[in-house]
Formats: C-alpha cells, sequence, structure tokens
C-alpha cells in the first residue's frame, strides 16, 4: 500500500497567478487568524496569558491588547471578503 497526500486539491481549481499576492501570503492576516481560532477553540485561558505575559516582558493587560488587536485584524477581513 502506497502513503497518500491527507488532501488532494480538486484538479479543477485555478493556481493564482505568481506576481499575485495571496490573502495565504500575507502574515499580519494569517498570524491575526491564528490568533483569532485559538481564542475560538478556548485556548487562550487566563493562565495561559499570564505565561505568554511572562514570557514576553509585557503585561497581562498589553497580551489581551495584542489578542484584541488580532481578532479586529481578521475580523475586517473576513467582514472584506
Amino acid at each position: 500500500m502506497t502513503d497518500m497526500p491527507r488532501f488532494q486539491p480538486p484538479d479543477e481549481l485555478p493556481e493564482p497567478p505568481d506576481d499575485t499576492p495571496t490573502l495565504w501570503d500575507s502574515d499580519e492576516i494569517q498570524f491575526a487568524r491564528l490568533i483569532t481560532e485559538m481564542d475560538a477553540l478556548g485556548v487562550l485561558t487566563d493562565d495561559l496569558v499570564k505565561e505568554l505575559s511572562d514570557t514576553m516582558d509585557l503585561s497581562v493587560e498589553r497580551v489581551d491588547e495584542l489578542i484584541a488587536r488580532a481578532l479586529r485584524v481578521f475580523h475586517k477581513v473576513r467582514t472584506e471578503l
């Protein structure tokens, strides 16, 4: 038996032109998306935010602000699509 990839995209989907950036290529959008999804999954607990604040040398309030900024960025992108 051969190993098959978990996902094979349909053949009929066109490839984007090489010179056209996609949403996937945007670090700002994808980082905001990652944080938004982590928040939606409940991963960003108070304990984790406290640990992040310690390792990032930021206050808990600043980490909360970063999370809120990420949520705003991703929400804005989603409403513009």
